[in-house]
């Protein structure tokens, strides 16, 4: 701790009157300790010196033990120095002088409250307490209550160590004061210059009724806390150090008895302690998994700067008790904090992006830095997934304008170039421009109509196509549909399979001369396809034999199209009209 080699404690005064050593023999402490004594005098810390005529031996004894240096601080009882602590060196470099008055008065502690055996404690609300909170501010509140009852009214805090950061954390609720004042005190155990870390490391209690100016202990938090006088004890569970107890501000300061009196309750506090920080971890857990669903869903259905999205941010930076917790976009978004963590998210339009926390109060623990990670992958794979799909939604815009383009090609433009050279022939045939005009107009109008899904269910899009051609044509049609196709029929499904009965009903009316068509449609028994059956009493189609595959422009193109989904078309034609049956799978191809 301080550096040297090997430490004597000589003590000749009081019940612990006797030699310890650390580093050297028992007799050589003994024989050390013989050649000093004390030197009587009014100030409490006056100088120990060797005796008269000693100080030579002295250093002849330390040299021939092959120690080069030595540092001694009186320990002092009621002003009277009662002991002196040595600490010996085999260099020349000296320790830490405050260091050695701090390790003093733990000594002069230790001797003033020396351990009795504890009294088997009665039961008490401890160990309820110890089953049921899993809060520190209500811990604490209920260690202060018990201990008042004993001592009058007296404040109580808590440092706990924490197994992410390695420190120790003032829990919330110590002393009375808010959550943004003790947060932002926290103990290196390994720095000795502080009192908690020494009770921490050493598990001795420690007492001071004269808190303000002590030399042991660090004046940053008596004064932010308030503190005047205090007891500090050790919370042990199986050999384990877990945190230090305060109790403070006792009126008239606190003696011996005090001590014997709340010795025989820290077995219970610190298992109320261990169990309080086991539940505020699993309940962190809890909630770190839940942010990081909740933001996934979040990012799925919006944005980054949706109110979801930012909602989940300040929940964070509530549980992780941060300064802030943010997104940042670009390069040129600002500097971070100092000591923040910042974490890459991706990008987002070409700019880098980062997941930003921040807080002074003290370094994050491993736990939190998880979750500051878990939700920077969440956010990196949703943008990620967020860009895939922007780019297949274009591909299938492309494919769309693609096909529309093709469409147009091969059926409008091709109908109206004849319907041009029609005309410009020397004797025109208007009929025949009439007919190419209307079925350029029948194309462009399926081609539009691809655009589009169906705004109802299919079903009452035939009933619709049924009225219209008895409207137009004076034509009238059967329509007979079979169970569940709304619900089972995909959108892509079902445009085709309108298309369908809609260029079929129209060549019934237009061309075959029909009086009846009858429109069945109906899901086959494997449940993996839907068949169209179109079927007229008209004149059929003209030099095509029955059966065989055959019709105009517009029937090619359906056929075409019914391939692509992978489907297919069958047409027949005889003396009893024409058959169009058309076979689909009803899932997105």
């Amino acid at each position: 701790m301080t550096g040297c080699d090997a430490v004597l404690l000589t003590v000749w005064e009081g019940p612990a009157c006797g030699v310890g050593t650390r580093g050297l023999s028992a007799d050589h402490g003994r024989m050390l300790a013989g050649l000093v004594s004390p030197e009587i005098d009014a100030e409490p810390m006056s100088r120990a010196r060797p005796r008269d005529g000693a100080e030579s031996s002295f250093k002849a004894r330390l040299a021939e033990l092959s120690f080069a240096s030595s540092a001694r601080v009186p320990i002092t009882r009621e002003g009277r120095v009662i002991g002196l602590l040595l600490v010996l060196g085999k260099g020349h470099a000296r320790p830490d002088a405050g260091l050695l008055t701090a390790l003093a008065r733990v000594c002069e502690s230790a001797i003033e409250y020396e351990r009795r055996p504890p009294e088997p404690p009665e039961p008490t609300e401890l160990d309820a307490l110890a089953l049921s909170t899993d809060s520190f501010a209500e811990l604490i509140a209920a260690i202060g209550h018990v201990v008042s009852r004993r001592f009058g009214p007296v404040g109580a805090g808590l440092s706990v160590f924490d197994d992410d950061t390695r420190l120790l954390l003032t829990a919330d609720g110590s002393f009375g004061l808010p959550p943004s004042v003790t947060r932002r005190y926290w103990i290196d155990p390994d720095d000795l210059h502080s009192n908690a870390a020494r009770v921490f490391e050493l598990r001795q209690p420690f007492t001071s009724n004269r808190v303000i100016g002590d030399p042991a202990i660090i004046q940053s938090y008596p004064r932010a806390f308030g503190i005047r006088t205090m007891m500090a004890l050790p919370l042990v569970i199986a050999d384990r150090s877990i945190g230090v107890l305060m109790i403070v501000n006792k009126p008239g300061g606190f003696a011996s008895a005090d001590l014997a009196a709340v010795t025989p309750a820290l077995p219970r506090i610190s298992i109320a302690v261990e169990l309080t920080r086991l539940a505020q971890r699993r309940r962190f857990a809890y909630e770190a998994e839940r942010l990081a669903a909740e933001l996934r869903m979040a990012l799925i259905g919006g944005r980054l700067g949706d109110a979801a999205a930012r909602e989940v941010l300040e929940r964070t930076r509530e549980l992780t008790a941060a300064d802030h917790v943010i997104l940042r976009r670009g390069s040129g978004s600002g500097a971070p904090a100092p000591g923040a963590v910042v974490l890459p998210c991706g990008t987002e339009k070409g700019h880098p992006m980062t997941l930003e926390a921040a807080r002074a109060a003290r370094p994050f623990g491993n736990t939190e830095t998880e979750l500051l990670t878990e939700l920077a992958r969440v956010v990196r794979e949703s943008e990620a997934l967020r860009r895939v799909r922007h780019q297949e939604e274009e591909l299938v815009q492309h494919r769309e304008r693609q096909r529309i383009a093709d469409d147009l090609h091969d059926d409008v433009s091709q109908l109206l170039f004849a319907a041009q050279l029609a005309l410009t022939a020397p004797t025109p045939d208007v009929g025949r421009v009439s007919r190419l005009i209307r079925q350029a107009e029948a194309a462009l109008r399926d081609a539009i109509f691809v655009l589009e899904s169906p705004p109802v269910p299919l079903s009452m899009e035939l009933a619709r196509l049924v009225r219209d051609v008895h409207g137009q044509w004076s034509l009238d049609v059967l329509l007979d549909l079979g169970p569940g196709l709304d619900d089972a029929v995909s959108p892509q499904a079902a445009r085709e399979l309108l298309r369908a009965a809609r260029e079929c009903v129209a060549n019934a009316a237009k061309h075959a001369r029909a009086t009846r068509v009858e429109l069945r449609l109906r899901i086959d028994e494997d449940g993996e396809a839907a068949e169209l059956v179109i079927a007229d009493d008209g004149v059929g189609l003209p030099g095509a034999d029955p059966g065989t595959p055959t019709g105009g422009h517009g029937l090619r193109s359906l056929r075409r199209r019914v391939t692509d989904v992978g489907g297919e078309i069958r047409v027949g034609t005889g003396e009893g009209g024409t058959m169009v049956i058309v076979r689909l799978p009803i899932a997105e191809h």
